[in-house]
Formats: structure tokens, C-alpha cells, sequence
């Protein structure tokens, strides 16, 4: 997918948003088999839906603020 689509998902999101409103998004992580082995990861499907990202240990902050939507994407 293109990044448009996640960027339009992000805008329909911020539609809903009060100002000052914030959402914190996590992409998950990969669960314990056993002491040695994990098991697959699967990322969290909303933070995938909002930023085509599959990668773990990752956040996603949106913020409205003054009719503007900023998002800041952090690596754990």
C-alpha cells in the first residue's frame, strides 16, 4: 500500500479528535514461547492500519491541536 492510504487513515481519525485530544498507538511485541523462542510477531492492526509500519516496539502519538493534526512516530 502507498503511504497516502495511512496518511488519509490518519486524517479521517483527526476528524473525530477534539483539540488537545491525543491517541497513543502501540505496535505490540512478540510474545514468549519458551525461555529460548517467540513466538511470530503480528503487529497491532490498528497502528498498522494508521501507519503501515510492521515493526515491534514501535508508538504512534497523534495530537489535535488548533484544528492541525501532528503525529510523532517513536522507536522503543
Amino acid at each position: 500500500m502507498d503511504k497516502d492510504f495511512h496518511i488519509e487513515n490518519r486524517r479521517k481519525l483527526a476528524a473525530n479528535l477534539e483539540d488537545g485530544d491525543l491517541m497513543l498507538f502501540f505496535s505490540g511485541e512478540s510474545v514468549r514461547k519458551t525461555a529460548d523462542e517467540n513466538y511470530p510477531f503480528f503487529t497491532n492492526r490498528n497502528f498498522l492500519y494508521l501507519t503501515g509500519i510492521q515493526q515491534e516496539r514501535t508508538a504512534l502519538l497523534l495530537q489535535r491541536r488548533h484544528s492541525e493534526l501532528s503525529a510523532s512516530l517513536f522507536a522503543l
